[in-house]
């Protein structure tokens, strides 16, 4: 397969990045999971089932396990199978990767830290998915140019903000075990959310913030998120709302 081919698919094949806990740009601990962690391991994993379907399409074999131990020159490897050898380098691979969750992270690091949309803070579901819509408009359109860069940077942004809904929303108190579809469908209406003069919370003893939704949003399926300050950015958010400041987490 093709350098082109394989960026290419490695940009396209993840469209959907998520994540069910709370996670750092980067890890500082080993059992921390961070967007690095989520986004490396989507790619593998996306990359690896699209590779075992062309296989399979094209009667060829594929012998690739497709576990939380993929690596990049394992993938490589499986997907090139066949191939001109000198194409079998997993380094342009591994770059692309690389690329791809730096954009990531820098959503954390850089000038849209405090952009509540970019992490579905601050309720902001409808301009979170349009971020993601059009981003992922970008990405195709990207691909289409061969302008692999810039789709792997636009690629990058969105599946921040994707796996920043499931970590800073309550979709996963709500109980729901599939991703929300409705993120990337444009044209289908949210419903059922908390609107901003709705309480949502209780208050979190010192930093611990487990099981203060109030219990009548959990039995209403009322989808919510919290509000975002940092450093001497106080951060603003409407009465009964949750509002995180760094390590500090009140509600008033």
């Amino acid at each position: 397969m093709a350098s082109s081919q394989w960026l290419s698919i490695a940009t396209l094949s993840v469209m959907l990045c998520g994540g069910v806990h709370t996670f750092m740009p980067f890890k500082f601990y080993q059992s921390q999971i961070s967007h690095v962690d989520i986004t490396e391991m989507a790619i593998l994993r996306k990359t690896a089932e699209v590779c075992r379907d062309l296989a399979q399409k094209e009667g060829r074999p594929f012998s690739l396990t497709i576990d939380s131990r993929l690596s990049a020159y394992a993938v490589q490897a499986a997907c090139s199978s066949g191939s001109d050898p000198s194409l079998r380098s997993s380094n342009k691979f591994e770059d692309a990767i690389v690329e791809i969750y730096k954009s990531n992270w820098r959503v954390d690091i850089g000038s849209h830290l405090k952009d509540p949309e970019y992490h579905f803070d601050d309720e902001t579901f409808v301009e979170g998915r349009n971020l993601i819509t059009q981003g992922r408009t970008i990405v195709k359109k990207s691909v289409t140019l061969e302008s692999f860069s810039s789709a792997r940077e636009t690629l990058g942004k969105i599946c921040h903000t994707l796996q920043d809904f499931y970590s800073h929303s309550n979709w996963i108190e709500l109980k729901n075990q599939a991703p929300f579809s409705t993120l990337i469908k444009p044209d289908v209406p949210f419903t059922n959310l908390a609107d901003k003069n709705t309480p949502t919370c209780t208050d979190c003893i010192d930093d611990d913030c487990k099981n203060n939704i109030l219990p009548e949003i959990l039995r209403a399926k009322k989808l919510t998120s919290g509000y975002f300050g940092v450093f001497f950015f106080s951060g603003k958010k409407p009465t009964g709302k949750f509002l995180k400041i760094l390590n500090t987490s009140i509600k008033n």
